[in-house]
C-alpha cells in the first residue's frame, strides 16, 4: 500500500509513519516543512528505511503539490 503522510516530523505524523513503515508491505510517503516538527535522531532512522521517502515541502504553496509522487 502507498501511504502519505503528512506533518511527518510532528507528534502524531512520526508515529503513525513509524507504524505504518513497520509493515514492509507499505511504502509510506513522509511530507514535512519542519516548520513546527523535528528533525531529530528518531526521525533520522524512520527516513532513512527503505519503504519510508521524505519529501521536504510546504504544502500550502500549490508548486510543492508537483513533488508528490
Amino acid at each position: 500500500m502507498r501511504v502519505l503522510v503528512t506533518g511527518g516530523s510532528g507528534f502524531i505524523g512520526f508515529h503513525l509513519a513509524k507504524r505504518l513503515s513497520s509493515e514492509r508491505k507499505n511504502q509510506v510517503y513522509v511530507v514535512d516543512n519542519h516548520f513546527r516538527g523535528k528533525n531529530d535522531s528518531e526521525f533520522k532512522i524512520l527516513i532513512k528505511k527503505l519503504n519510508v521517502t521524505f519529501i521536504k515541502a510546504d504544502l500550502t504553496a500549490k508548486d510543492n503539490l508537483k513533488k508528490l509522487p
